[in-house]
């Protein structure tokens, strides 16, 4: 892929490809029904990293995955979970 001169490619482009990257490495470490119900998610492009994480309903208490990756390798650097 070639891309203009002072351009780098990025491998996560867009929402929806970070939380397609995302997903399922959130199912193998804490469970795909914890994960989806934690739908809708947010995710934030910052700085050239994506900032995704999980959402609850109105008036639950507990807490949600958090995790960020680099946009331009897909390089995850932190993943958590709150409680």
């Amino acid at each position: 892929m070639r891309t203009k001169p002072g351009l780098q490619a990025v491998l996560l482009p867009d929402q929806a490809t970070a939380v397609t990257v995302v997903e399922p490495l959130l199912f193998r470490i804490y469970g795909k029904d914890n994960i989806v119900r934690q739908r809708p998610y947010e995710a934030y492009l910052i700085d050239g990293f994506w900032y995704v994480s999980g959402t609850l309903p109105n008036g639950c208490d507990g807490g949600v995955f958090e995790i960020i990756l680099n946009a331009k390798d897909s390089q995850v650097l932190q993943v958590t979970h709150g409680k």
